[in-house]
């Protein structure tokens, strides 16, 4: 990145990076970060990484993530992982309450087991 005239910033919890335009356009500054993750394989490793970090006993993603919709209590209480993989595609989950619902969903699919959130 440096070397195509961006600033790189860092890595935030879940993948995400920050850069600096450094006189780019944000468009052209967008695509140069999108080659360069490419190019330089982070796209990948960063994406394992994550991933063991939020879950490290690559256990079952509907499963985890159906427990940790119960313990937010954003579903009803016998809400399993065949509940979530049949509302999953659809987005139409049983919430308690729609926003709260929503934004438990948000922090439960990046990180189910609250592996990243005892990190910080």
């Amino acid at each position: 990145m440096k070397d195509r005239g961006l600033d790189f910033n860092g890595f935030k919890p879940g993948g995400g990076f920050d850069f600096g335009l450094g006189g780019a356009d944000p468009d052209q500054a967008n695509a140069i970060a999108d080659e360069c993750s490419v190019s330089s394989g982070v796209n990948t490793v960063v994406s394992l990484y994550f991933a063991m970090q939020r879950n490290p006993q690559n256990q079952d993603e509907a499963e985890i993530i159906a427990a940790c919709l119960v313990e937010e209590r954003a579903v009803p209480a016998g809400y399993t992982a065949s509940d979530y993989t049949r509302d999953a595609p659809e987005m139409a989950f049983p919430f308690t309450d729609k926003d709260s619902g929503e934004q438990a969903l948000e922090r439960c699919s990046k990180d189910p087991l609250g592996m990243v959130r005892a990190e910080r």
